[in-house]
């Protein structure tokens, strides 16, 4: 997931680096979070250079947890990024970060809560998988894991 809130000056040098990934097996999810600069154009172009990759164009800010949450339930990959538009990436990044995850036990877990600023409480994303438990909400496939950019 590439979240985007007024990156314009990034966005290029950020989208560049993950079209530059040595792992090829990537659903790229491009999310503008109601940017007000020229993000959304960015965007468009690089989805309509890159028909395999998906683009939500939000009309409003919904925080960065609700507007990642848009493209995360849509997801169908074995593991998820979340990668800010405003970061680069090195070419073997996450072919690396796959590798290491896939050598880590069945067991291992990875918990995610959410943040919330509205009277709702936060929740976990599945303790087991890096997806929502069933029931917590509409999808219930599970994903391998959870790959967070740092």
């Amino acid at each position: 997931m590439a979240l985007c809130h007024n990156h314009a000056p990034y966005l290029r040098e950020a989208l560049d680096s993950v079209l530059a990934q040595d792992y090829a097996a990537l659903e790229v999810w491009l999310v503008d979070n109601g940017s007000t600069d020229g993000s959304p154009a960015i965007l468009q172009e690089y989805a309509q250079h890159n028909p395999a990759w998906h683009l939500l164009l939000l009309p409003e800010n919904l925080g960065n947890c609700r507007a990642f949450n848009q493209a995360f339930l849509q997801s169908q990959g074995e593991f998820v990024v979340d990668f800010a538009t405003d970061d680069v990436l090195l070419p073997q990044r996450l072919s690396q970060q796959v590798a290491l995850f896939r050598q880590l036990p069945p067991i291992m877990a990875w918990c995610i809560p959410t943040v919330s600023l509205s009277a709702k409480p936060a929740r976990c994303w599945g303790c087991t998988t890096g997806r929502p438990e069933p029931g917590a909400c509409s999808r219930s496939r599970r994903a391998a894991g959870f790959l967070r950019t740092c």
